[in-house]
Formats: C-alpha cells, structure tokens, sequence
C-alpha cells in the first residue's frame, strides 16, 4: 500500500499539483500478447517458437477539485499535449518510469462546477517500465566465465561460417562402426533447414532393407576313398562364387573340370559351369602320390535363384571326359544350404563438430588476441581452462517393428562409446555433459574437431520397409574461463532482459570490436583482417635499354644461356644498331656473315646473342626473385626459310629459368614455344601456326612466387594474337633471376632469313623494402559508443554515426536477469580499449 496520495509526474512536471489521483491506477494489469506457435505432424497441442508483448494502457481516474477548476483542467491539457512519448512516473514506484503519451483527452462540463472528475489513459507503446538510474559496470580483476552456444542455425551447405558439418552414412543397426573418415557425404540444405531450432520439424534420413545371402557347409561326401572339400562360399550381391578341390587318380585321363549344382536327390539341376584347373600347392604336399593334386582346385561362379533359397543343395566338383560333363566321370560330392533374408542397413548422421572454430565464431578474433594460431595448442588451451562441455541432440528413429534411436561419440581410440538411447515416435533429448576438462578432451581430435554420431538402434529386423532417423536439433556448449582482461560480469537484478549500452575509448590503433555473449548474442565493429602494418612492395627498374645508342655497349656479344635446341652455336654479330624503322630502334643482320658459321655437316642453329647481366639493387642486392621482364621484338618475313628468336632468364651459375622463342621451320608457318625450369622442360608448344607468321609485338614475363605468367602479344602486324602461358615451377623459383640474353638464329646454311629484330627491352625487380603504417578503423581517443534499444544496433564513433562498418549480422547484446558475461575482442596488434557498459532495469 501506498502511504499518503499517490504523487505522478509526466515530462518532468508533477500533475498532483493540479489533480488528485482518487482510486489508484491499473499497471499492474497485463499488456496484451502475441503468440507464435507451431504444431509439427501429429504432434499433440503446439510448441511456443515466439512471444511478443504488445501495447500497454494504464488508466488513471483523477479529481481535479477547489477554485479555479477550469483554469486548472487548461493547465493540465497544456502538460499533456505532447506529440511523441515522455517518462512517466508514480511514487508508489520512484524508482522506475514508463514511458507514455495520453490517449485522449478530458472532457469539460459547460457550466462551472466545484469538482471535475475524469480519468487519463496512458498509451505505453514500450509495455515495460524502466529503471530510472543505469547501473554500470567496468573491467573486473577477476576471472570469469563464459558460455558458448553453438548449434546448427543458419548452416549452409559447404560453407563453414556456422562450424560444423553433418554427414550422412549407412552402417549395420546395432551400433556405429565405420570411423569418421569413411562418412564422405555433406546432407543437403533441405536438411540443414530442419535445424535452425527445436521445433519438432526434423531432418529425416532413410535407408530401404537389403535382401542378403548366407551359406553353410553342411556335410561332404568321399567317393571311392578320395580326398575333397567345398572350402567355401562367398556372395557378393546376388552372384556366389564357389571354391574347393578333389584329388583323384582318375584326373589324368579325363581333362574337363566342372561344378554342377543339383538339389539333395539329384532330380533337378540348379547349374554348372565349366572351370580352368587352379593351383593347390597345400593339396600336392599332402598328397603327392595322386595325379594332378597340385592343380586340384575348384572356382566357379553362380548366380542365386529363389528356387535355391533355404534348400539343402548338392555341389559336385567332377572330371570329365566329355565337353559338356557328361561322358565318363567322377565326382566328389558336398551339401552346402543358401540362405537369403531381408537386413536392414540404418541412416546414419556423422556430426563434425569444430570445438575451436565455435568459440572464434562467437569471440571474433579470440584466437589471435591470445596469440594462439595452431589448432593444436588452441585445443590445449581449452584442455586447461574449460569449466563444462556439452554435447546435446533431439532425435528419434523407427524400423518396421520398434521406435528407438541412439547416439555415441569418437573417442579417438578407434571407436564409438557412451551409448545413448531414447524410444518414442517425437524427438527426445540426448546429451553428454563433461565438468571435469580430461574428460571432454580426450573426445577432441588433435585438430580440436568432435565427431558424433546418431542413428536408429533396434534389434535385426526381418521386415522390408525403411529405417529411418529423424534429428530435430544439435548443439554443442562449452563453457570456459575467459581472461580477466576481455570480459565483463554484468549484474540484472531485474526480472527482465534488458538491453546495454557501451562506451568504448581506444587506446591506440584498433581495426576492430567484436562483442558477445554467452546468450548467443554478439556484434561486429570494423574488419578483423586489418593489420597495424604492412610491408610494402616498391618496384625497381634495374635495366632500361636506352634507343638513343647506336651500340651495343650495355650488352656483351654471344653469352648467355639459351632454350634448348639442337646444335645452339652463339656466334655471329650486329650490323645494324640504332633507329631503323620510322624512328623504331632495333637490333638487326643484314649480312649473311653476321650469323656465323654453323656445323660442317650442315646442321645446327647459329646466331649472335645479346646477354645482360642486372647487377645489384638500391639496397646492395644482387638477383631477383620476382621479377617483370618486358621485350618487344619482330618475327615475320621469308616464313619458308628457317629461323629462331628468343628471349632467356637465367641465374647467376647459368641455370635456366625460363625461355619464350618464336620459330619457323619445315613447315612453312611460324611457332611458339615456352621453356621453363633448369631442366628446361617445354611447357607449352603451338607448332606451325599462321598465326606466328608476322609478328610485331610484346613478349612480358614476370615471375612472382613460383608462378611464371608469359604474354606474347601481336601489337603492330594486325594479326591481333595473344596467347598467355602460366606454370608453377617450385624449384627454379628458389634461384634468383640475375641475367637476360636475346638470341636471334638460321638453320645450317640457309641462304635467306627472316627478319627477326629486337626493339626493346627492360627488366623490373620487386623488394620487399619498407614496412608502412596501415590507418585502421579506429584511431588512439577515438570513443565508440553502441546503443542496443528497441531491437537494433546502433553504433557512433565521435559523436557519429558509424553504420558502414557495423558488420549486417550483428545483434543487440542484453542483460538477463542474473549474471550476464560480456567478452570483448578487438585486433591482436591493439591495446584493451577502455570499456564502460550501463544497462537499465525493465519491469512488466
């Protein structure tokens, strides 16, 4: 009860001055609510997926009484005409306010009147009543914990962003028995979609039964004291194949061997077929005195009749004189029995889970601030600071005749242990639950992934229908002790949710935030791939041919290392250096002289060759390891004639790197050719194409890492060809570029040449020369504030909207009643921002 006249304000103005509330109010009635609810298949009554509160109305009778009645009921309408909601307050409650607008407004007699009674609405389109005050909380210098939630909403088929993967397999019923490699089969996305919650709408996954074969040896039968036996019999699918031998004197004049099947008393036969005499090394040494005895075995196929089914039949392996087994013969004589049953094979769910990737997934850059990048000593870090685990599923399964399902869990010593089981036709809980940190991670691989496994369990069943498994929802839980640094305890001492709000000031260089809870709940400010620095590539030219020399004295005459071809004799000279062609430079024969002399047998490819050695860079450093190489030459003009151009990169001992060379030959049409590697492999070939006939244009090679990227491109003959060649090459990728040569040859003792000049040249190294400061999003003082009100994040840097940078999936962090953990993440390269988070009470 409230002592004395209850006191209301609105808008920060008391009305009990004006009016007197006379029969208290009613904001302890409930707003009205809204359900969302589901009923999945036969499923008795519904499950609840979602509630929301709607609109609130307090009415509030009041008097307003005295002198003055309508000048005060004017006053009154002045404080209450407001176009949007203000705070309202009771003193019953001094604490709290609501947040309010009138609904109406009071009507007035026309007359003067001592007394005028009337009530106000209060429309509370907020239905909860805040606290007045915030209650704030900072950094704690003790440890705490936190809960990470993980399960399968949102999953997409291949893709990893939520952790885990389901497979599906088929095993025997019983019991789980292949290990988590043989499970090679993602579910599909309609699956997957079965998932997103618990709501009785499962992923089902079936298997037909499968008619299957079994045999016995049941008795053999000696003739004429003569060693055999049926060894065995094994079915693969509908088809059984049939070993054994039979040792007799009397093979040695009859050559043709069969396996004839016949039913006990030999009126019908089943089958035969012919069969080669196979080796029986075991049957000679025990009986070495019989003819043939090392080649007495048997093997014959059959294919199984339902005649045959659950019979005992006769199998007799015989020696012929005839073709076709008749004739003079003799037999040894065996009972064996087929069996054929219906078996079923049981759907399988093969869940992965990745224990490591559910906290990152969570915590946004977890692993990186804690400097913890192998999987393997993320996993000992869990193994040292987990507080509970959990593994949690809803499921069910049926064969024809029962209603069961189980689940077991890897336990990496090669098999599935820690049964569970449940019966019923709707999904049912299973879970392991782990508070001591051995025991959970003897579970997890060394690569931090947990495999469980869920199928329908039940005895062997004759029946012929489906088995089937029906999973409603999984999840993984894992609570561990966060450091002390990057979490934040947060006290509701309310009964409701409430959201919180954050102010963030950095201490330096931060790329970004990261905010979660153990509800599931978090957001992203920023980008976690940004860096503090980076290292920055400057290109340096270390040769540019220079066009206005009419020499060539940057180059030394016939060295270097060239492509492979028969007979490579550098020999020859240049006769004409400089401008040539409309002001174009080129390096060009005009004499037949100029191309040296080849083998006397009148083979061999001759020419002039023009070699550069590079040097050293700005920094003192000889040899590159990425490079861009950039030649423009001409191939064209007596095409029948022989002829070779090309362009080689070599290291410092001579090794080859890489050659691209145009030729022409027989043929009558020009080729293209590319060499890479010290073994000078041929790695692309276009033999006797018109497309290489005339030629004006680009060769570029660049290498970077241990790709090699070659561009040939026609530039000025019209033909327009390109052809781009790309190979990995690892090994001579560790030798450094240092040396150029340029090779122009002729074939043996051509007379005539085609017109092959070089025009340009420049080679380019890449170093890696500097490291540079990257700006990241946010800047030393730069203060964050976030704001999770009515349902949606809103960030502001500096006062600012800061919406572009807030990453689209993010949610807004609440308070629950009780103790709620809050983790902050930010870039491993930054300082612990400081953090100050408020949150203000509701009530219903």
């Amino acid at each position: 009860m409230t002592q004395g006249p209850l006191r209301v304000w609105y808008d920060g103005q008391e009305l009990t001055q004006i009016i007197q509330v006379t029969m208290g109010k009613d904001e302890l009635i409930l707003p009205t609510r809204d359900d969302a609810t589901i009923s999945p298949g036969n499923y008795a009554g519904a499950f609840l997926q979602q509630a929301h509160w709607g609109a609130r109305t307090i009415t509030m009778p009041f008097i307003i009484s005295g002198t003055n009645v309508r000048d005060k009921a004017k006053q009154l309408a002045f404080i209450l005409y407001k176009d949007e909601p203000k705070q309202l307050v009771f003193s019953d409650k001094p604490d709290r306010y609501w947040v309010a607008i009138p609904d109406g407004g009071v009507e007035l007699p026309e007359d003067d009147v001592v007394n005028l009674q009337g009530s106000i609405k209060w429309m509370c389109y907020d239905p909860y009543a805040h606290s007045t005050t915030e209650d704030k909380f900072t950094f704690s210098d003790t440890a705490t914990t936190q809960t990470i939630v993980s399960d399968l909403a949102n999953k997409v088929a291949g893709n990893l962003t939520v952790p885990h993967t389901i497979y599906q397999g088929y095993e025997g019923i019983s019991v789980a028995m292949a290990a988590p490699s043989a499970y090679k089969t993602e579910i599909t996305q309609p699956l997957y979609a079965q998932l997103n919650s618990r709501n009785g709408g499962s992923a089902k996954l079936a298997s037909q039964a499968n008619e299957t074969f079994g045999t016995g040896v049941t008795a053999d039968d000696i003739r004429n004291g003569e060693p055999g036996f049926v060894d065995g019999v094994s079915f693969d699918g509908d088809t059984f194949t049939i070993g054994g031998w039979y040792a007799t004197n009397e093979s040695s004049n009859k050559p043709y061997r069969f396996i004839i099947l016949t039913d006990d008393n030999w009126q019908n036969e089943y089958g035969r077929v012919k069969v080669e005499a196979s080796p029986r090394p075991d049957i000679g040494r025990y009986y070495p005195n019989v003819a043939n005895s090392k080649m007495a075995g048997f093997l014959g196929t059959f294919k199984f009749e339902e005649r045959m089914s659950h019979k005992r039949i006769q199998v007799h392996l015989r020696y012929s004189d005839a073709e076709n087994g008749e004739g003079n013969w003799t037999d040894y004589t065996a009972s064996i029995q087929v069996n054929s049953d219906w078996r079923q094979t049981a759907p399988h769910y093969l869940i992965k889970v990745d224990v490591l990737q559910a906290i990152e997934t969570k915590q946004p850059g977890f692993w990186n601030k804690l400097n913890l990048t192998d999987r393997g000593t993320q996993r000992e870090w869990i193994k040292n600071n987990l507080v509970s685990a959990k593994v949690e599923s809803y499921a069910y399964g049926h064969s024809p005749d029962s209603n069961n399902a189980a689940m077991q869990i890897w336990d990496n010593d090669k098999s599935w242990v820690g049964t569970q089981k449940v019966t019923g036709d709707t999904p049912m809980q299973m879970q392991y639950n782990y508070a001591i940190a051995d025991e959970f991670i003897k579970y997890v691989d060394s690569n931090g992934y947990l495999y469980v496994n869920i199928f329908p369990e039940y005895t062997m069943s004759t029946g012929t229908g489906d088995s089937v498994i029906c999973l409603d929802y999984f999840d993984f839980q894992i609570k561990v002790e966060q450091p002390v640094t990057n979490s934040l305890e947060i006290t509701n001492n309310g009964p409701l949710p409430t959201p919180i709000r954050f102010d963030f000031v950095n201490n330096g260089q931060n790329g970004f935030l990261g905010i979660s809870n153990d509800h599931n709940e978090s957001i992203l400010i920023g980008s976690r791939e940004q860096t503090d620095t980076e290292e920055k590539v400057q290109s340096e030219t270390l040769f540019k041919l220079n066009t206005a020399k009419y020499d060539i004295t940057d180059f030394v005459l016939n060295r270097g290392t060239v492509g492979p071809n028969e007979y490579s004799l550098l020999t020859g000279t240049f006769d004409l250096i400089g401008q040539v062609d409309n002001g174009m430079w080129a390096a060009r024969n005009m004499a037949a002289s100029s191309w040296g002399k080849g083998l006397e047998n009148g083979r061999g490819w001759h020419g002039p060759t023009l070699h550069r050695d590079f040097g050293a860079d700005s920094n003192g450093t000889v040899g590159a390891d990425n490079f861009f190489n950039h030649n423009y030459l001409t191939f064209r003009g007596n095409i029948e004639q022989w002829g070779l151009e090309s362009v080689t990169l070599q290291g410092a001992a001579g090794e080859h790197l890489v050659t691209a060379q145009l030729d022409s030959g027989s043929g009558g049409n020009g080729s293209l050719s590319i060499f890479v590697g010290t073994d000078s492999k041929r790695v692309y070939v276009d033999e006797n194409n018109p497309r290489w006939n005339n030629f004006r244009g680009k060769i570029d090679i660049t290498r970077y890492g241990n790709v090699y990227t070659i561009v040939v491109e026609d530039v000025e003959s019209g033909t327009g060809v390109r052809q781009t060649v790309t190979y990995t090459d690892p090994a001579s990728a560790k030798i450094k570029a240092t040396g150029w040569t340029y090779w122009k040859a002729i074939w043996g003792d051509s007379s005539t040449w085609l017109s092959m000049d070089l025009h340009d040249m420049s080679f380019r190294k890449d170093n890696v020369d500097k490291i540079i400061d990257v700006p990241n999003t946010f800047a030393g003082g730069d203060k964050i504030s976030i704001t999770c009100d009515d349902g949606k994040v809103v960030t502001k840097k500096n006062g600012g909207l800061f919406l572009t940078m807030q990453d689209i999936g993010s949610k807004p962090i609440l308070a629950y009643p009780g103790k709620t953990i809050v983790s902050f993440m930010y870039s491993p390269f930054a300082n612990r921002p400081n953090v100050k988070a408020y949150i203000r009470k509701k009530y219903l």
